[in-house]
């Protein structure tokens, strides 16, 4: 039986830094004001000055999700858009992917995928907006492209430069994605007519979604671990062209372990390029081996 949860912990960061190393979880809320639900994008964003986290779309068994909460201490939750399937907003998904970005103020939301009788429908579109409540499309969805729709993906944004990292269109291995894509948020057009440029068709490391994608300070890239059972990181110098592999024990695993890897789990770099990857799973069938470790390590240490 699948539970899905509507609570909310936090974690002081600065315990890294102790000596020994002593994190701890603590509980905020466990009954927020939206549904319980998994796959959804969670980022924070600022509107005027006042700095938001914000929960988009994502589903539970019954009922997939576009609707945008925020909320300034986890207990306390404004809707700025609700549950609906009004055109004039992204399409409800799961598996999608978003992001803030502070130089234009916007958020920016990408790909996923929702059920549609007989088939499970996926997703390459575009969409912005200033704080959630109004949506403007940017790249229409579009299944006859090379860039393929997907679900499961990874966005980030490098001077002024959207990337896109992966992703899958099925749960299988043969169905996972391994390319790296573009858009550039200095030429966008008004009529949604802005096509995705590709980086790099196949990136030498595994196909795979659920995973982390991160950007260090010195502007290097980062893809780590991801469906199925990978446990591995590989840095990019040069924006997503070329990769090296950096490690291959994430999550503790050892070189060759199976059942180890992780993907579905949460990474986050901070100021200082401390990675930290929170939860995640590692049962093959995306259900039955959920996690709540934490694990960290500074992308520095990398050559």
């Amino acid at each position: 039986q699948s539970i899905f949860y509507n609570d909310v912990w936090k974690l002081d960061a600065s315990c890294v830094y102790s000596t020994p190393i002593s994190c701890k979880w603590e509980l905020v809320s466990n009954n927020t004001a939206w549904a319980g639900r998994g796959y959804h994008i969670m980022f924070n964003h600022t509107v005027d000055s006042i700095s938001y986290m914000y929960i988009i779309g994502g589903q539970n068994l019954s009922t997939f999700y576009n609707d945008v909460w925020r909320t300034t201490d986890g207990m306390k939750w404004e809707q700025m858009a609700p549950n609906t399937n009004d055109s004039s907003k992204f399409h409800v998904r799961a598996g999608l992917a978003a992001i803030s970005y502070p130089k234009d103020g916007m958020i920016y939301l990408s790909s996923g995928c929702y059920d549609e009788f007989p088939n499970r429908q996926t997703l390459n579109d575009v969409w912005r907006s200033k704080d959630g409540s109004k949506w403007e499309v940017i790249t229409q969805n579009a299944n006859n492209i090379l860039m393929h729709v997907r679900s499961g993906p990874r966005i980030q944004i490098l001077d002024d430069i959207l990337y896109i990292v992966a992703g899958e269109h099925g749960f299988s291995e043969t169905t996972q994605l391994g390319d790296v894509w573009k858009l550039d948020l200095d030429q966008i057009d008004s009529n949604a007519n802005n096509p995705w440029v590709l980086v790099n068709p196949k990136a030498p490391w595994a196909n795979r979604s659920g995973h982390g994608f991160v950007i260090d300070n010195k502007g290097y890239f980062y893809v780590i671990a991801g469906y199925y059972d990978l446990h591995d990181i590989w840095q990019s110098k040069d924006l997503g062209q070329n990769w090296t592999k950096v490690d291959e024990k994430v999550f503790d695993c050892d070189r060759y372990q199976i059942h180890c890897g992780r993907y579905d789990f949460w990474a986050q770099l901070d100021d200082k390029d401390n990675l930290f990857l929170y939860g995640g799973d590692s049962d093959w069938n995306t259900f039955g081996g959920e996690s709540n470790q934490t694990f960290e390590n500074n992308v520095d240490n990398y050559p």
